[in-house]
């Protein structure tokens, strides 16, 4: 089975790519946040006033956008997107390497509750499929940083 991840603008691309190729995973990202990479899928993200685009594919968002922005802070809107994207469209893991927003201070543990998304930086997402498939996945060495 194939795992969907929802990837951020910092994530290890070049990894996850390798990944992707090895027919192990499904990169996405949301949309017109960032910019666009070609063998990545463009995913919907919650329709929200003054952030959305019309005409684009978004969809409408839940109650649960509100609480998004209640961990993450109203002043990170494309954060919230991305994340909220992630799970508007089943992705089962976001890699991301930006700590502050998306897993110091509790907020990974209050995401992950929430939306059911797991919040891994690279690494530990390496670490994670190296575990389900068997196989040695981390082939750039990509350390974690405290």
């Amino acid at each position: 089975m194939v795992i969907k991840v929802g990837i951020d603008q910092a994530a290890n691309l070049k990894v996850l790519r390798n990944l992707q190729h090895q027919g192990l995973i499904e990169l996405r990202q949301a949309n017109e946040l960032e910019q666009t990479w070609s063998d990545v899928v463009q995913q919907k993200k919650g329709f929200m006033l003054g952030s959305s685009m019309l005409n684009g594919p978004d969809v409408l968002a839940d109650d649960k956008v509100h609480e998004v922005e209640a961990i993450i802070g109203l002043d990170k809107r494309t954060d919230i997107a991305h994340i909220y994207a992630a799970y508007l469209n089943k992705c089962e893991y976001f890699v991301t390497e930006n700590v502050k927003d998306f897993i110091n201070g509790g907020r990974r543990e209050a995401l992950e509750s929430l939306l059911g998304v797991k919040i891994r930086r690279t690494e530990e997402f390496l670490r994670e499929v190296e575990g389900l498939t068997g196989s040695r996945c981390s082939t750039v060495p990509y350390p974690l940083a405290t």
